[in-house]
């Protein structure tokens, strides 16, 4: 069960690679070729990612649930943390209250899409999309929420400045 954590994570990694080279979009090829990368581990999950070295690695605390958080110089954010449930509480039913969560605390929230049962690598789990606003700066947000081998439910998000994959897709 932990190798299938890992190739899970190792797909993370890899999206995560993926987006930071869209940002690097537009620039000069020779440059998206040299940047290095750093590594982070945390062995107690089986988890690796890499990611490139002009991103911050800003917090792990697995005990408080903060797996990964990492941002970047264009201002995109992307963490894994381990998912605050109730005794008994189904996948659904936890993206449902997050749902509900975030449309009472985040300005301007617009959930622009939930898919319920889709796949992240060998994981299977719900996927949320939506927008809002924070001290006057839009972001656009995905959330992937999955059930992992020992049982406890995880979120992969990726946060970004609104239109910015947009903008550099080019």
């Amino acid at each position: 069960m932990k190798r299938n954590l890992l190739v899970l994570f190792t797909v993370i990694g890899l999206f995560c690679l993926f987006i930071s080279n869209t940002s690097f979009a537009g620039r000069n090829l020779q440059e998206v070729d040299d940047y290095e990368l750093s590594t982070f581990s945390v062995s107690e999950y089986g988890l690796t990612i890499s990611y490139p070295k002009n991103w911050i690695l800003k917090e792990n605390d697995p005990k408080s649930g903060k797996i990964f958080l990492c941002e970047s110089p264009e201002s995109y954010l992307f963490e894994i943390y381990r998912a605050p449930i109730k005794e008994g509480e189904t996948l659904n039913q936890y993206t449902d209250t997050q749902g509900d969560w975030l449309s009472e605390n985040y300005d301007n929230y617009e959930e622009k899409a939930l898919y319920r049962d889709k796949t992240l690598g060998d994981k299977i789990g719900n996927l949320r999309i939506y927008t809002y606003t924070y001290k006057g700066n839009s972001y656009e947000v995905s959330e992937f929420y999955f059930k992992a081998w020992n049982n406890d439910f995880y979120v992969v998000l990726f946060d970004t400045p609104e239109g910015s994959l947009e903008k550099n897709k080019d």
